[in-house]
């Protein structure tokens, strides 16, 4: 029978370390292989780094294990949440210093080439960032729309903007509140973002009529439900950045935990927004010319809008929020235009 050495063999190959290695050279080599295949400059194409990844973790996972099991390890000093791993690994790259690790680290030798992405004349010119001003509705705005506001992580939306919101576009309350249920602990939501996707809300819209009638769609008799279903609506992306564990007062009886601080509020909305920018930089470049656009980017989110989130039921002055939309946000492809609806 084989010892466990022997069966994890191979794992140990692919990490390219030897079987008497401490958990620290494991995790320094598992970084190592990291830094090659999970950045957005590595080596082949998507779908090949990918797989490389997906064996990497799945052999540092087994590896892991038996070290565990096997060795006597003392507690960390420090740890880095899951959070900041997160949000920190789409900004790793391989220092220029290392490139000899190409030639050590565990690389498949038949990678594909990647794609060199076509430099398009016809996408227009990035108007850049900013944050403009404007009266009026924030629901205006334009087909594709980013609609930006704070939440809570207890899957309430009871004031404010939210609570319009949630009339507005019943779906996406929906979906963030299936979205607080399903963390393990509310906590694990603050400082990241929910980008609700436009056709995810037209699922769960569909979703609705399908219960309500069998048919999937209102009787002919049934003219004011029949408007409803045939109304065009704009797709809207819809941006939930998570800023406070809890709302309003404290309550515990319904696990309430209340509004945070404000300076932790402002913490957790940096992280958020950095969250926010990430997603939506998966998406760009953008197509800013007119004429294209429609084509090239139908499913990709367009013009950001919102409310002075924060400023309402969370109490935090809006310069203070604003100040870090422009910290978080230099350099971005797009402008802000912040919707204040007051005369």
């Amino acid at each position: 029978m084989a010892t466990p050495s022997e069966r994890l063999s191979p794992y140990y190959t692919i990490l390219g370390i030897s079987s008497d290695a401490t958990l620290a050279q494991l995790d320094q080599r598992y970084l190592d292989l990291i830094c090659i295949w999970a950045v957005p400059n590595h080596p082949g194409d998507d779908e090949f780094a990918q797989l490389q990844v997906r064996t990497i973790d799945d052999a540092y996972v087994k590896v892991l294990r038996h070290i565990i099991a096997t060795q006597d390890l003392e507690p960390a000093k420090t740890s880095l949440s899951h959070r900041q791993l997160e949000q920190g690994i789409d900004r790793m790259a391989v220092p220029l210093s290392k490139a000899a690790l190409l030639e050590d680290l565990w690389i498949h030798k038949h990678i594909p080439p990647r794609p060199v992405p076509s430099s398009d004349p016809d996408k227009g010119v990035p108007p850049g960032f900013s944050i403009i001003r404007v009266q009026g509705d924030v629901f205006d705005g334009p087909d594709r729309a980013v609609i930006v506001h704070a939440v809570n992580c207890q899957g309430v939306w009871g004031y404010g903007f939210a609570s319009h919101l949630k009339r507005q576009r019943p779906g996406a309350f929906q979906i963030y509140r299936d979205h607080c249920k399903q963390a393990a602990k509310p906590f694990d939501l603050l400082g990241t973002c929910l980008l609700i996707d436009p056709e995810e809300l037209e699922d769960v819209r569909k979703q609705s009529l399908r219960m309500k009638y069998p048919s999937g769609s209102p009787p002919k008799d049934d003219k004011a439900e029949s408007r409803e279903s045939e109304i065009y609506y704009p797709r809207f992306w819809i941006a939930c950045l998570f800023t406070s564990l809890g709302y309003g007062r404290k309550d515990m009886r319904h696990n309430n935990p209340g509004r945070d601080t404000k300076a932790k509020i402002l913490y957790h909305t940096a992280l958020a927004l950095e969250n926010f920018r990430s997603q939506l930089e998966d998406f760009t470049p953008s197509n800013f010319d007119e004429d294209t656009a429609w084509d090239t980017d139908d499913d990709k989110p367009g013009e950001i809008r919102a409310c002075k989130f924060n400023s309402g039921a969370f109490g935090v002055p809006w310069e203070e929020t604003e100040a870090l939309i422009e910290q978080k946000f230099k350099d971005f492809e797009r402008p802000w235009l912040i919707v204040d609806n007051e005369a």
